[in-house]
């Protein structure tokens, strides 16, 4: 303790003999605290360059920090810009505001952390000056969009909404005796909710009520008239294939769904009806309807410019996927198909066709029938 004391007391002398040298001298002298705390001397410095003798430079990382990103350089020179891009606005201020105006002119929703840096309109290692502006945009947060609960809505009305708000629709139906057929039974997320523009809204439309099952009658033996009366009865829908026979004109000859089978309201049936016609040997042509076919049409056989073969209007979701034309004669003849939208009046060649009456057989020499109802406007 004494020691300490006398340490102290020699101190103030000290300070006083460095400062009286360095007037004489002119050179600086520096204490060293460390020196101080572990010396029981005066502890004195003088910190000069190992090779020249002179006095050592300032510290130059403090230098550094306090200049910023650019330094005391000459103001005219160009640096790489840096990417502010993620920062608060707080931190690149503390790191580059002593080297560039950093500016905010907007605040906006996107997809990063609200009060972060997402645009800057200097982009980054682009050329920039010491003090030059550099304008950015900062974040809100993802934005935020409110669906209502849409239970009950017309489907097209709901959807018209959602995408509106910036959201997808993901459409599902099911049966619901309860909904109206077209209406909305629910949405998943159920409304009223917030999401997020972007997201998935899934809608669930009515089918209305579920069709009851239906036992198929017996419409072989029919006239054409009867079967046809019979089945609208049953909420049946049936078509008509025309064939050569010897049974009476309008005799339904077969029926594609058998007899006591039981099928839902509204199921197709396709029923094969006598011409009343045997005159030389009859071939069915059958045309492959595309799935995505839409309206009402009719398919021509045409030979040397004459109608052969025409079928009866069909819509393709009631054809069973196909469409047949039966056609009368002898030998080998090349007929030209032709496809009629009876909406629009449109018409397009299917393709050419050689039939072998002789041995009963077909042969496509050019079709595209997917191209043909494309071309009449007939595909969804």
């Amino acid at each position: 303790m004494r020691t300490i004391r006398r340490t102290l007391a020699v101190l103030p002398a000290a300070c006083m003999l460095l400062l009286s040298l360095s007037a004489c001298t002119g050179r600086k002298i520096q204490i060293s605290e460390s020196s101080t705390a572990e010396q029981s001397g005066t502890g004195i410095q003088e910190p000069s360059d190992s090779t020249t003798g002179t006095t050592a430079p300032a510290d130059t990382t403090t230098r550094s920090r306090s200049t910023g990103l650019l330094g005391r350089d000459d103001p005219d020179r160009e640096y790489p810009m840096p990417s502010l891009i993620g920062m608060d606005f707080q931190e690149a201020q503390l790191l580059y505001g002593e080297s560039i105006e950093i500016q905010i002119i907007s605040s906006e929703f996107s997809s990063y952390e609200k009060g972060k840096i997402f645009d800057q309109d200097i982009k980054p290692n682009d050329p920039v000056k010491k003090g030059q502006r550099v304008n950015v945009k900062v974040s809100l947060g993802a934005r935020r969009v409110t669906i209502q609960d849409m239970t009950g809505w017309d489907y097209e009305t709901a959807k018209n909404q959602i995408l509106t708000l910036g959201l997808q629709v993901d459409p599902r139906t099911a049966y619901d005796a309860e909904v109206e057929e077209g209406k909305v039974i629910r949405t998943n997320p159920p409304g009223p909710c917030e999401l997020t523009p972007g997201d998935y809204v899934q809608v669930v439309v009515s089918r209305g009520r579920q069709a009851a099952g239906v036992i198929v009658p017996t419409f072989i033996g029919m006239q054409w008239d009867l079967a046809r009366t019979m089945a609208e009865g049953n909420h049946l829908v049936v078509g008509k294939e025309d064939v050569n026979d010897s049974a009476p004109e309008g005799t339904v000859l077969a029926q594609s769904v058998s007899p006591g089978e039981e099928i839902t309201e509204g199921t197709p049936i396709m029923l094969k009806v006598s011409t009343g016609k045997t005159r030389g040997q009859s071939i069915s042509v059958t045309f492959t309807i595309p799935a995505s076919a839409k309206g009402t049409f009719r398919i021509v056989l045409y030979e040397d410019g004459k109608e052969k073969a025409s079928s009866s209007q069909f819509k393709p979701e009631y054809a069973l996927g196909s469409t047949r034309l039966t056609v009368s004669g002898t030998g080998t003849h090349d007929m030209i198909a032709m496809l009629f939208n009876e909406a629009t009046g449109s018409e397009a060649r299917i393709g050419t066709y050689r039939i072998d009456f002789d041995d009963g057989t077909y042969t496509p020499l050019s079709a595209d029938i997917m191209g043909a109802f494309e071309r009449v406007g007939g595909l969804s």
